[in-house]
């Protein structure tokens, strides 16, 4: 606390690549594996509605597209009032609306608000349900693009309740430029928004003031954001392997996005187009006194693995907010890096508290 942040022991004790780990690892994969092949087959041919917690997939109309949203209404045995429950909408990360990690993040925060709605937009472009964009303009497409549709969207789908944000990776950058967007609209057009919650960010400050410097660069020095990216490129395959090891079952049921993906043929071109569109727009970062305006005006939660590359870069920015405003919470989880919402169980934990 001293340091501007809570650092949190990790529960594992015994070592991820342990042969005991090791060893019960393929029967719970393959298992996973074969939940989400079945998922995703059943979707593909129902739309019947599927029973609570379960995120139901819905069409919505967003920019200039159909696109998929994956919503989890109040529980009726928690919820009165459904008009006016709390929302709890989330802007995923490059990762599958209705199969993998996200999932297993979107239900956890389910089952832990029963009486709020669970709202999950997939970033345009790259769900495998989802329509593609054209490729010049995926790969030109600014993330405040994104948030501003997103801004449109929302009242449709959450009513008159509060708005609670979740910024997953680089749901992160476009959760700091709605929140901006929304303050600068006239009063009678802003949503109520509550908290801020970031897992895992990928939204580096840029045009940091000389006076307010944290980091020798920040996200204005091209050659900065290149060293951090080869960085976290490296660890992600390590990150990925040691959170497999902790969640075999999990980590079948992510793989299988990789299937899902091949198998969509004529979504390669695009989606590849609009993944390297997202990665440049995510790496132009977010401007300093916008984030201060944002954290100002909202509470910010931010949780993030010590391992985590981007998260190491980040941390002493967020310092730096927490010392100008009240409203900035921060926990470092020990032992975790940026795949840390594969053990969605804790990051709601963390959130929640």
């Amino acid at each position: 606390d001293s340091l501007g942040y809570t650092l949190i022991e990790s529960p594992h004790v015994a070592g991820d690549y342990s042969l005991e780990n090791i060893a019960r690892f393929p029967i719970p994969f393959i298992k996973g594996l074969g939940r989400a092949a079945a998922s995703y087959i059943d979707l593909s041919r129902s739309h019947e509605p599927k029973a609570w917690p379960h995120g139901n997939i819905e069409e919505v109309s967003i920019g200039n597209q159909l696109r998929p949203v994956m919503i989890t209404q109040p529980n009726p045995e928690h919820c009165t009032d459904p008009k006016n429950a709390i929302n709890e909408v989330m802007f995923m990360g490059l990762t599958e609306l209705n199969e993998g990690s996200h999932r297993f993040y979107h239900e956890d925060l389910a089952k832990a608000n029963p009486d709020h709605r669970i709202i999950s937009i997939m970033t345009p472009g790259i769900s495998s349900h989802g329509p593609v964009l054209n490729p010049l303009e995926g790969l030109t497409r600014l993330l405040d693009t994104t948030a501003e549709e997103y801004l449109q969207a929302l009242p449709d789908l959450t009513h008159d309740g509060i708005i609670n944000i979740y910024g997953t990776s680089l749901g992160s950058v476009i959760s700091f430029h709605l929140a901006a967007l929304n303050l600068a609209r006239n009063n009678h057009q802003k949503l109520n928004i509550g908290v801020i919650k970031l897992a895992s960010p990928a939204a580096g400050a840029r045009d940091v003031h000389e006076h307010e410097k944290f980091n020798e660069y920040d996200a204005s020095n091209q050659k900065y954001i290149r060293d951090v990216r080869n960085r976290f490129f490296l660890h992600m395959p390590q990150d990925a392997a040691r959170m497999a090891l902790r969640h075999p079952e999990k980590a079948g049921e992510c793989m299988s996005v990789a299937l899902i993906y091949s198998m969509d043929i004529g979504k390669h071109i695009p989606r590849l187009f609009t993944l390297i569109g997202n990665l440049k727009s995510a790496q132009q970062g977010i401007d300093w006194e916008t984030m201060k305006y944002v954290t100002r005006s909202h509470k910010l939660k931010v949780i993030g693995g010590e391992d985590d590359p981007l998260m190491k870069e980040q941390l002493p920015q967020y310092v730096k907010l927490k010392e100008l405003s009240p409203n900035v919470e921060i926990r470092i989880l020990k032992d975790y890096g940026h795949a840390l919402t594969l053990d969605s169980e804790s990051v709601v934990r963390h959130f929640n508290e």
